[in-house]
C-alpha cells in the first residue's frame, strides 16, 4: 500500500493541477488497496477526498492525531504512519499512510492512504492460535486493531500493565488483559510504523502442560499408594493367620493336650509349631 501511495504521489495530474484526473486515478488504487485516498495541505485543508463525490466541497481537517502525521510528512519529506483516529467525514476510527507530495522540489501536500483497521484485525486473527490475543497498539497507547474482540476495544485505551511494562523497543511481561485474564504478553516495536504489536497468551494455557503432568503425577502416585496399602493388607493377612495357628497350638498346649507340628506357610511360624511340638 506504501508503494502504491508514493507511486501515486507523481502522478503528473498533480504536477499539471489537475484535480479531477487524479481522483480518478486515486479511485482506480482503491479497487484493490486501502478505504481512501485524501490529500491536504499545510493548513489542513482537504484538497482531494475520494469518500466523496468529485467536486463536493471538502472541510479542513482539525483531529490532531492526524494533523501530527500530516506535519511528520510535511517536515521530513517522507512517509509516516499516523496514530489511531476519528474520520471527519465517517466519524469512524482509522490509521493512515501519509507520503508528500512535491511541487518544485517543495512539499506542498500530503498524501495519505486511509486504512480500515478491521483488515488488520483480520490479518492478527489468521496469525495466532484462537486463544491467544495479538494487538497492535499505536505511540499514544491507543488499541489499533484486535486479533480478538476487535470492535469492542478499538480505539480504547491499552492496559495499565501494558502502558507501565511496553516502553522498550521490545520485551516481556506477566499482566492482566483487557478482559481480565492474566496473560503473559511480549511485545515488540516497529520501526517503520513506530507502532507495538503485542501477542498475550493466558497464563492458565501456559501453565497446562505443566498442570496435566501434575496431575498425571498425582494420579499416579494415588494409585501407586492405594496398591501399597492392598498389598500390604495381603501381606499382612499372610502374617497373621500363622501366628494365629501357632498362638492356638500354644493354648491347647498350655491346657494339657498333645500338639503336632503344622506348616502354616511362614518359615518363623513353622519353626515355633516345630518346637511347640
Amino acid at each position: 500500500m506504501t508503494a502504491a501511495l508514493e507511486v501515486l504521489a507523481t502522478a503528473p495530474s498533480l504536477v499539471t493541477g489537475d484535480l479531477a484526473a487524479f481522483d480518478l486515478q486515486a479511485r482506480a488504487v482503491l479497487q484493490t488497496r486501502g478505504r481512501f485516498i485524501s490529500m491536504r495541505d499545510r493548513q489542513g485543508q482537504q484538497i482531494v477526498n475520494s469518500n466523496l463525490p468529485f467536486g463536493t466541497p471538502l472541510p479542513i481537517a482539525t483531529d490532531p492525531v492526524l494533523l501530527a502525521a500530516d506535519a511528520r510528512v510535511i517536515a521530513s519529506g517522507r512517509l509516516a504512519y499516523s496514530d489511531v483516529f476519528i474520520g471527519t467525514t465517517t466519524n469512524m476510527p482509522f490509521v493512515t499512510i501519509g507520503v508528500p507530495v512535491r511541487r518544485n522540489g517543495e512539499v506542498v501536500y500530503a498524501l495519505t492512504l486511509t486504512i480500515d483497521p478491521a483488515r488488520l484485525a483480520s490479518l492478527l486473527a489468521d496469525a495466532a492460535p484462537p486463544d491467544w490475543t495479538v494487538s497492535l497498539v499505536d505511540r499514544r497507547d491507543r488499541i489499533i486493531a484486535r486479533s480478538r474482540q476487535h470492535e469492542r476495544f478499538i480505539n480504547s485505551e491499552a492496559t495499565e500493565t501494558f502502558r507501565r511494562n511496553a516502553v522498550n523497543d521490545s520485551g516481556s511481561y506477566t499482566g492482566t488483559s483487557l478482559e481480565g485474564v492474566d496473560v503473559f504478553t511480549t511485545y515488540v516495536r516497529s520501526n517503520v510504523t513506530g507502532w507495538r504489536i503485542a501477542v498475550g497468551v493466558p497464563v492458565a494455557v501456559i501453565n497446562a502442560p505443566f498442570n496435566r503432568a501434575r496431575d498425571l503425577v498425582l494420579v499416579s502416585a494415588a494409585f501407586v499408594l492405594a496398591l501399597s496399602l492392598l498389598l500390604a493388607a495381603l501381606v499382612s493377612r499372610g502374617i497373621a493367620r500363622p501366628l494365629q495357628a501357632v498362638a492356638a497350638m500354644a493354648n491347647r498346649l498350655g491346657q494339657g493336650q498333645a500338639v503336632s507340628a503344622e506348616a502354616t506357610g511362614l518359615w518363623e511360624a513353622d519353626a515355633i509349631s516345630l518346637a511347640l511340638a
